[in-house]
């Protein structure tokens, strides 16, 4: 699976990593099972800009990749990191349903009820 994002806008990568920690709390995610990604986050998030894109990507067994504008940043050696972070935009508990069913390419928010 792969998302990729297009950047409308300058955000430092300090502030893509509390982002998605606030994403996983309000998923419901403990900090003990997110605390141990951070480091690793902080050292592979870069600053991004205006029309920069990060792609992530998980192969089958939880293997993953980051990508920034194409160029490999490298991932978590955890099969499990893959899944928590694509549940920030595709979890059904998602703080974005709208997105969530625009990148699921449907109509789930007419019976989501987003």
């Amino acid at each position: 699976m792969a998302l990729e994002i297009h950047y409308l806008r300058d955000i430092k990568g300090s502030a893509l990593v509390t982002q998605t920690v606030r994403e996983w709390e309000s998923l419901g995610l403990s900090p003990e099972t997110y605390e141990p990604y951070l480091k690793p986050l902080e050292s592979l998030l870069p600053d991004v800009k205006k029309g920069d894109s990060l792609t992530f990507i998980v192969l089958p067994g939880g293997s993953n990749t980051f990508y920034y504008n194409g160029q490999t940043l490298g991932g978590l050696d955890d099969p499990t990191f893959g899944q928590h972070f694509l549940n920030i935009w595709l979890s059904p508990n998602t703080s974005r349903p709208e997105l969530r069913a625009q990148l699921l390419g449907s109509n789930a928010c007419e019976t989501l009820a987003c």
